[in-house]
């Protein structure tokens, strides 16, 4: 039943646009540290010369990076439950050399302060978090923002004169935690590729020009927040229409994109639990199991295999 029709409130939506009116665009007067890593230099003098232009996030969005801090919170509670000290929480960093700014996560401690390393927490989906074991992992992937995630912690550790940092990586379904180590020795190289970029993007905010567009990239410019104002060039191929004023189309299709990655994961789980059944259960025999509140059913019909998965009753 549509209980939005019987007087009752469309409660979720009320949400949504609360999220909405609650969105904000400020100026940036730095290359904030969360975003050094970017590959476009349009894109980040754009951050400070022409932030009033950027696109406003929707409130789905909104309410997506508010869960964000839910996560940072939880894991923060997981590494004071396991003995580890967490301090300078949100302490604003600034590196005038880059015109970096920055407020770091916290600096976790152990072994009575004498060890003392700069702390990063992300949260991710269980897709990219499965991939993503390393560093390098997150630099090789196809992800933009992913690949920002390094240089971000190593700016800090920079600024702290800090030879290790971590970077805590939380599963937002299950909260499981890895521990991802970097050592800034390993990364002078690439840290240094970063900060002669930042040089030539404080020249161009300095001088008053606008850097050229970065060659397009579906992943990078299609979410980019000044998109509706660069519109770097793009090759289509011929015969094209455009039907950026059908909304009701246009939003199918966002969703679309929405639910695509979370559908080849369940497809992906779905594939790999019927599998595990099959190993379990002997030819021409049904079995069945209890795990995790679900009730498993393998059996076998006519020489073909079948799973039923349903949560087991209370």
């Amino acid at each position: 039943m549509d209980r939005t029709t019987d007087g009752l409130p469309d409660v979720a939506a009320a949400v949504i646009e609360a999220a909405a009116r609650r969105v904000r665009v400020f100026p940036a007067r730095s290359n904030w540290a969360s975003q050094i890593g970017h590959e476009c230099e349009r894109y980040l003098v754009w951050c400070r010369t022409r932030w009033q232009d950027k696109a406003p996030i929707d409130g789905l969005t909104k309410l997506l990076f508010e869960g964000s801090g839910m996560t940072e919170r939880v894991a923060r509670e997981q590494l004071e439950g396991a003995g580890y000290r967490l301090t300078e929480e949100q302490r604003h960093f600034d590196w005038p050399d880059y015109q970096i700014g920055g407020n770091i996560d916290g600096r976790l401690s152990w072994g009575g302060e004498r060890q003392r390393v700069p702390l990063e927490i992300k949260g991710s989906q269980p897709f990219d978090w499965e991939k993503v074991n390393s560093a390098e992992d997150m630099v090789l992937s196809d992800k933009p923002w992913v690949r920002r995630y390094p240089f971000q912690i190593l700016a800090y550790m920079w600024m702290m004169n800090s030879p290790v940092g971590l970077f805590y990586y939380v599963n937002k379904t299950t909260y499981r935690p890895k521990a991802i180590w970097l050592h800034l020795d390993d990364w002078l190289e690439p840290m240094e590729a970063c900060l002669q970029k930042l040089e030539r993007v404080n020249a161009a905010v300095a001088a008053g020009v606008d850097p050229e567009p970065m060659d397009y990239d579906d992943k990078t410019c299609k979410r980019c927040d000044f998109a509706h104002v660069c519109l770097p060039d793009r090759d289509w191929g011929p015969g094209v229409e455009f039907l950026e004023n059908d909304a009701k189309f246009v939003g199918s299709l966002s969703r679309w994109s929405e639910l695509r990655e979370g559908a080849k994961e369940w497809q992906r789980l779905d594939k790999s639990i019927k599998a595990r059944m099959k190993d379990a259960v002997p030819e021409g025999e049904m079995r069945q199991f209890l795990a995790g509140g679900f009730h498993v059913k393998g059996e076998w019909k006519g020489g073909k295999f079948y799973t039923k998965i349903q949560e087991a009753p209370a």
